[in-house]
């Protein structure tokens, strides 16, 4: 199970993953925003190029300024710090601001995820089932 301590002034949930490509021969360690907004993971450009990922595709993305922008899609492991792994197929968007990564609802709704406050600090618990462990999400 997931147990991440959020930064009370950071005003945002931010997690850190392990992205892979699908061959495991590149990792990037980084810093990903937890959107429940978000309906799919997506990627910085600078994780398309520390990966070498090859582009598997295009979607039509709509988010916060953008409506209907097509967006190029990649395949790649996405691993939480409890070893918990998918593998996604992840927009690229450019502007993910200090993060290189968004983990949406294609990957939130595959476990349970609760937010709590006990007076001191905000933490996020996220748990998968074993039915879902390994699940391609596209």
């Amino acid at each position: 199970m997931l147990r991440q301590v959020i930064e009370e002034q950071s005003q945002c949930i931010s997690v850190c993953v392990n992205l892979t490509d699908p061959a495991n021969l590149h990792l990037v360690r980084c810093s990903a925003l937890w959107d429940t907004g978000a309906s799919c993971c997506a990627i910085s450009p600078q994780v398309v190029r520390d990966l070498d990922l090859p582009c598997v595709g295009e979607r039509v993305v709509t988010g916060i300024g953008t409506t209907g922008k097509v967006s190029r899609s990649y395949l790649l492991c996405l691993e939480l710090e409890d070893g918990t792994k998918f593998t996604v197929v992840a927009s690229e968007e450019p502007n993910i601001p200090r993060h290189c990564c968004i983990i949406g609802l294609d990957v939130i709704r595959q476990g349970d995820s609760a937010l709590q406050y006990d007076g001191d600090e905000f933490v996020l618990t996220f748990e998968v089932s074993r039915k879902t462990k390994g699940l391609m999400i596209n």
